[in-house]
């Protein structure tokens, strides 16, 4: 069946068979698959992007890994290339955010804690967009004077 809901089903009947033979649990394995569900091809430098540029790259760098944080709204790329790691961190520590629309109030943004923390974001976020920028000609030289 195509849907999701009866692949969760025939992936829960397949695991309760599993357990009810000792052999076949023995022989039970798994594998996870990461697809892409998103798309995004730039036509311009990251430092051109507009906010909704911006938007459709988060969901879709490192196959989605940034896909649940939400940027202020009208983030563009160059604003993004001109925070440092520490500073990208910040925006997601606020416990009280602008939600993405206009018009939409504002948002509950969880801090994040643990292993996986906002500096831990905010650095591999840094990293992904510097990134971003050297993919383009110029962006060397770019990302230099976005430091000064």
């Amino acid at each position: 069946s195509p849907t999701s809901t009866d692949l969760l089903h025939s992936i829960n009947s397949l695991a309760q068979v599993t357990h009810m033979s000792k052999s076949l649990t023995e022989l039970r394995s798994e594998c996870t698959v990461e697809l892409p569900m998103l798309w995004f091809t730039a036509g311009s430098p990251i430092w051109q992007w507009d906010s909704e540029e911006v938007s459709a790259w988060i969901k879709t760098v490192e196959n989605g890994r940034f896909k649940y944080l939400v940027l202020p709204p009208r983030t563009t790329g160059k604003m993004l290339l001109q925070l440092s790691s520490q500073g990208l961190a910040d925006m997601f520590e606020q416990s009280l955010r602008a939600a993405r629309g206009q018009g939409e109030g504002e948002a509950w943004n969880e801090t994040a804690t643990g292993a996986i923390g906002a500096a831990h974001i905010g650095r591999r976020l840094f990293e992904a967009v510097r990134r971003e920028a050297m993919h383009w000609q110029g962006g060397e030289e770019y990302l230099q004077d976005a430091q000064r």
